[in-house]
């Protein structure tokens, strides 16, 4: 039974978040979208809808309400704005969720119906709600349930997590940091990059220190039997010796490299970001999170202006990912380009160049990919 089973669900912020706690699940109406094409005809030509139609009166009170329903998705088309509700991509029209600006690839709505119609010429299919999908009550279902997420942390997330799901979080250590034997962990040096499995160290942090278990960080510091222990944001904590163990993986500490300044408008960020961005590449592969696609197709043509021409359309130096409905391995060929490293020529003694390619892309591409961050070689 369900309510014994244990249920581990991989990217749950996709799920819970993305999705939100209950979805609609709608179906096509032949009939009724027949009856919309017809209305919209009218529309378009007299500017209202011929109420009292012959065709319609046999229909009864559903054909006014679905009359109304037609006239407010008429005029909400006209006010809806490409970029912000909607695009077009592979030559078909589709909704953007308001607040993260990702493609609702399977998402409808009439008036988006209308854009198709008037801009590709399609024929309106209307659909209605049917079934509806409660998230909340799918998961309550299991007797526990193990959500697994490299997205959420903050404060806010976990808030909503814990009302809204009952759920508490933790941080999962790496996975070879898991692989243990029997003998006893070598103790860390400073510089080692370090897990804290403890909250326990000096009096004066002790309320900084409350959360941090499962956080990544490096040593930078011993006092007696005590390790300060640096999170990438410039500031240490003190921890006692057992409550930081060595990882046993290759990978380093994040360090916060950005700037704290706050820009005085979206073009000075944007001008702050190029200028990062086009040192940053010289070094490793560059992500950049724009707030939706007409800022990732900006942010593209300005870099491709400030980096020259190693880094111009024809090149891939600069990739704009955005999902496309149409052709979903683009997304995916995208993601392993956006790595790979560019050749930029050779120096004054013909040994060959290499930077690294500029990857722009919305909070579709932000999380939940497999970028490649090893050299395979």
């Amino acid at each position: 039974e369900l309510s014994q089973s244990v249920l581990i669900v991989d990217e749950v912020d996709g799920m819970i978040f993305d999705k939100g706690p209950a979805s609609e699940k709608e179906f096509n109406d032949t009939e009724f979208g027949e009856w919309v094409n017809t209305w919209l005809n009218q529309l378009e030509m007299t500017g209202q809808i011929e109420k009292d139609y012959e065709d319609f009166r046999a229909a009864g009170e559903s054909s006014g309400q679905i009359q109304k329903e037609v006239e407010q998705a008429y005029h909400a088309a006209q006010t809806k704005k490409e970029g912000k509700d909607w695009v077009e991509r592979g030559g078909g029209l589709y909704m953007l969720d308001p607040k993260t600006q990702m493609v609702q690839e399977h998402a409808w709505s009439l008036w988006l119906e209308i854009l198709r119609r008037q801009k590709k010429g399609t024929p309106i299919r209307y659909r209605y709600v049917k079934a509806i999908l409660c998230r909340l009550q799918c998961f309550r279902t299991y007797a526990c349930i193990f959500g697994l997420t490299g997205s959420l942390g903050q404060e806010a997330e976990k808030k909503y997590l814990l009302d809204y799901y009952d759920a508490a979080t933790f941080n999962v250590p790496f996975f070879l940091d898991t692989c243990r034997t029997d003998e006893e962990p070598p103790k860390p040096s400073v510089n080692d990059v370090v897990t804290i499995v403890g909250e326990d160290g000096d009096g004066s942090g002790e309320a900084y220190r409350k959360g941090t278990s499962g956080s990544i960080g490096t040593l930078v510091e011993r006092r007696e039997e005590y390790a300060r222990v640096d999170f990438g944001d410039g500031k240490g904590l003190w921890y006692l010796d057992e409550c930081i163990t060595k990882c046993m993986t290759s990978k380093k500490a994040p360090t916060n490299i950005g700037t704290q300044d706050i820009c005085d408008s979206m073009e000075a960020q944007e001008a702050a970001v190029v200028e990062l961005a086009a040192a940053k590449c010289m070094e490793v592969p560059v992500l950049i999170l724009a707030a939706n696609p007409e800022a990732v197709y900006r942010l593209a043509g300005a870099l491709r202006e400030y980096l020259g021409e190693w880094w111009g359309e024809d090149t891939g130096g600069v990739l704009e990912l955005l999902h496309n409905p149409r052709n979903p391995q683009e997304f995916v060929e995208i993601v392993g380009r956006s790595t790979e490293p560019l050749d930029i020529g050779a120096d004054e003694e013909g040994n060959p160049l290499k930077a690294w390619r500029v990857t722009i892309t919305t909070a579709e591409g932000g999380r939940g990919h497999d970028y490649r961050v090893v050299d395979p070689v």
